[in-house]
């Protein structure tokens, strides 16, 4: 199968949805060797976090031309259909345009719907894009993966998606937290 994932997260933010996408793709590509991964990024930032992900042999990059301007969107399906494209998941709440329509099937992640619940905490502007967004890819997903039961049930109630197309997955954990902490540590 050919699968590829919005890396824009991935090589670019180094706190949660930098580290889910991370975490994520690094354990798919460990447990399924015949898969081919594509990450799409319009940036890359190669540090000690994203230079596993430049290994060619595991993961295949696709980047939009200079400059182009809202690739991640719009441009970005024709790439896609270039590389055979099986299956695209974005990690972070959004789906492009025109991957229906490539034949493309579509998974979104949802993470939360915060803006929801604190408004004070988000720009008006902000909340009517995340908004729009959050609502678009609901309504194109062919599966939704909501972090929580408590993401699934706000989907539900403020989208109106039915219930069984989300699947709750809960997020995966650096491995850096399964080392074994020293008694006299936890007790300090």
């Amino acid at each position: 199968m050919r699968i590829a994932f919005d890396a824009k997260r991935l090589f670019n933010n180094f706190t949660g949805l930098g580290n889910y996408s991370r975490t994520l793709l690094n354990d798919l590509a460990q447990s399924d060797s015949d898969t081919k991964w594509f990450l799409c990024a319009d940036r890359l930032q190669q540090n000690e976090r994203t230079v596993p992900f430049f290994n060619k042999v595991d993961y295949q990059l696709i980047q939009p031309p200079k400059n182009k301007l809202l690739w991640r969107q719009f441009g970005i399906v024709e790439d896609l259909k270039q590389n055979r494209i099986q299956l695209y998941h974005g990690l972070s709440n959004e789906l492009p345009l025109g991957l229906r329509a490539a034949g493309i099937k579509q998974i979104v992640t949802i993470h939360d719907l915060l803006f929801y619940q604190f408004k004070e905490d988000f720009p008006w502007f902000d909340r009517q894009i995340y908004d729009w967004k959050f609502s678009s890819a609901c309504g194109k997903a062919d599966k939704i993966i909501a972090i929580s039961e408590h993401t699934k049930s706000e989907i539900v109630d403020k989208y109106g998606i039915e219930p069984n197309k989300i699947e709750v997955i809960y997020q995966s954990c650096d491995t850096q937290f399964f080392r074994p902490v020293a008694e006299e540590a936890m007790n300090r």
